[in-house]
């Protein structure tokens, strides 16, 4: 993986423009919510990025560093009544594979723009587990695929840890496993980097 600086230059090669960091909501028009009853699986938030644009998130672990970029996150889901959800105190594990299991209450996944190359030795390995978490979240989408998964409470965090790039007409999808309660408002906050495409200032040859 490159550095994220690496990363932010060969977009600038390739015609995009670096804008200021930008703070994202649950009110912006790129962000639709959605209710989920309790004790169901539902999607709660899709985040869909614009045409000619890259929504770009440096991680804490990124290699490399974030050459003094940095996003948050804050992910927040209530009911009618401003009580907050997944405010168990213990939490139930999903089998996944006969070998493996993960303690799910929220699932992230990405929609991309084609299908993942099934011979890529990556996508192979992984395989196995990604079909079994869309298959938790009832997807049949071809191009979608899970990028997280989590306790509610620590969501946010987690999702610090490692870098994401939504590029043009990229979706990410949030679902809520089994809630205690039902959902029906959703905070969402993000600061992120936006990239836009300027066709004129191209000057990669890649």
């Amino acid at each position: 993986m490159i550095s994220y600086k690496e990363f932010i230059d060969l977009m600038k090669r390739r015609g995009y423009i670096l804008k200021s960091p930008v703070t994202i909501d649950e009110s912006s028009p790129n962000i639709k919510t959605f209710p989920v009853k309790k004790n169901t699986i539902g999607k709660f938030l899709e985040f869909s990025c614009p045409n000619n644009t890259i929504i770009s998130a440096c991680g804490k672990t990124h290699p490399g560093g974030c050459n003094g970029s940095y996003y948050s996150v804050n992910i927040k889901c209530f009911n009618k009544d401003d009580e907050e959800s997944f405010q168990r105190d213990s939490y139930q594990s999903i089998p996944l594979t006969p070998d493996s299991q993960i303690v799910a209450e929220i699932i992230v996944t990405k929609i991309l723009q084609k299908e993942l190359d099934k011979n890529d030795p990556k996508v192979q390995e992984s395989s196995q587990i990604n079909n079994a978490i869309l298959k938790i979240i009832g997807s049949e989408n071809p191009y979608e695929y899970p990028m997280r998964s989590g306790v509610y409470k620590f969501i946010s965090r987690d999702f610090l840890e490692r870098s994401f790039n939504l590029h043009s007409n990229e979706k990410m999808r949030f679902y809520a496993i089994n809630p205690d309660i039902d959902i029906t408002k959703i905070r969402f906050n993000l600061k992120a980097d936006i990239l836009e495409y300027n066709r004129g200032i191209t000057n990669d040859t890649k």
